[in-house]
């Protein structure tokens, strides 16, 4: 009897465990095969893909030898066209997918060579027609999304409808008709920049004084907080006694400083003095169209 108990139990850990088996797997097939229900959500995929810069996503969304041959099962034309279009789409079909990562790379630079920043940008929506075509349901795509309040997309060249939805099968496009409303944007930023330049230029000091009167080790450093050039930027340097006077005043020039970028300089010492001013009073930047004010 105590055989017949182990046996038994034996049967139902096998069997639980073949169960366990086929669930895994049925759930393995589920995340690498089922995509994108539908073209939206395929748009959706392939925008977080250039988003994030992660191709993953897309790759499982191309289209395989399993929809090639699906797809080709449901041909409605000729039988010899069939047959000579069969071999040349499979060539066309391994191309893509050999092609797909040189091809996504090259048209996410292409994007932001065109000034667009992919972590700002926002997904909008899907634009396509479906049709048919020798019984093959199809479709071209354009992803539609947004950066800096400007519409811009990026096109899936064609997508064929599988019974795991639908799957890119062609190469992505980028159009660059957005290229002057961007150049609009940075004319209207560097107008915004120039009209407001001492906020983007951040001056900063660090030194040393005596209590009886004295400046040493006077450091002055100037911050770039936007992406344009200055050739020149003029700081006034002045030394301030107790009493609040000003004691002398020193010039520092700090040329060609770049966007986001950082310069500092040894300002001269002084004898006297318990404090020091600094401030920008002067710029020049060929890149914004502001050239140095002189005096009469």
């Amino acid at each position: 009897m105590k055989l017949i108990n182990i046996c038994f139990l034996s049967l139902v850990i096998f069997f639980y465990s073949c169960d366990s088996t086929n669930k895994e797997n049925t759930e393995n097939n589920v995340n690498t095969t089922v995509v994108a229900l539908n073209i939206d959500s395929l748009a959706l995929i392939s925008f977080e893909a250039f988003k994030n810069n992660d191709i993953s996503k897309v790759a499982l969304a191309s289209i395989n030898e399993s929809d090639f041959e699906e797809v080709f099962s449901k041909w409605e034309g000729d039988e010899k066209e069939k047959k000579e279009n069969l071999a040349e789409a499979k060539n066309q079909m391994q191309e893509f997918n050999n092609g797909l990562s040189s091809n996504f790379k090259k048209i996410r630079e292409k994007a932001i060579k065109d000034g667009i920043n992919w972590e700002k940008a926002v997904f909008k929506n899907a634009e396509y027609s479906i049709k048919k075509k020798e019984g093959i349901e199809q479709a071209d795509v354009k992803v539609m999304f947004s950066y800096l309040g400007v519409d811009y997309w990026f096109g899936i060249k064609r997508v064929f409808n599988t019974s795991r939805g639908w799957v890119i099968c062609e190469e992505f496009v980028w159009e660059t008709y957005a290229e002057e409303k961007t150049k609009e944007l940075e004319n209207e930023r560097k107008k915004i920049i120039s009209e407001n330049v001492y906020n983007y230029l951040k001056v900063d000091r660090e030194y040393t004084y005596r209590e009886i009167g004295g400046i040493d080790n006077l450091y002055v450093s100037i911050k770039n907080e936007c992406e344009f050039k200055f050739e020149n930027i003029v700081v006034l340097v002045e030394y301030v006694r107790t009493s609040g006077a000003i004691y002398q005043t020193k010039y520092l020039n700090f040329t060609n400083l770049k966007g986001y970028d950082e310069i500092t300089k040894k300002a001269p010492d002084s004898n006297l003095g318990t404090s020091v001013r600094v401030s920008v009073v002067n710029v020049e930047s060929s890149e914004l169209g502001i050239y140095p004010e002189y005096g009469d």
